[in-house]
């Protein structure tokens, strides 16, 4: 089934290519660029941690911003992005071919 992107998200095109430049020159792997952006340890990435990833970069976003990002790609509407969204947002497997073992590992139970 696929999820039809909400209108405004060209808008947001630059931001999640934005995004994508940052993840992909930080991390090796989908377990450690998952691990970047969730800083809690939830095993979810929230609105606070995706803007706190562009702040890194020295990009300023606005929480209405951030919010229309998670929106666009946070399909089951839980108001985070889980690691199957993630992967959807970076819109990779080749690059990223570890599934995102590691997390689980890392995570505060």
């Amino acid at each position: 089934m696929h999820m039809h992107m909400h209108t405004c998200m060209h808008i947001y095109a630059h931001l999640v290519q934005a995004f994508r430049r940052i993840i992909f020159s930080e991390a090796k792997s989908l377990t450690e660029a998952f691990l970047m952006i969730d800083t809690k340890r939830t095993g979810f990435c929230d609105a606070e941690e995706f803007r706190a990833v562009f702040q890194r970069a020295s990009i300023e976003m606005s929480a209405a911003e951030v919010r229309a990002l998670i929106d666009a790609y946070d399909s089951n509407g839980d108001g985070k992005i889980d690691l199957k969204e993630l992967t959807q947002l970076l819109n990779t497997t080749s690059r990223f071919n570890d599934s995102g073992r590691g997390i689980k590992r890392a995570l505060v139970t």
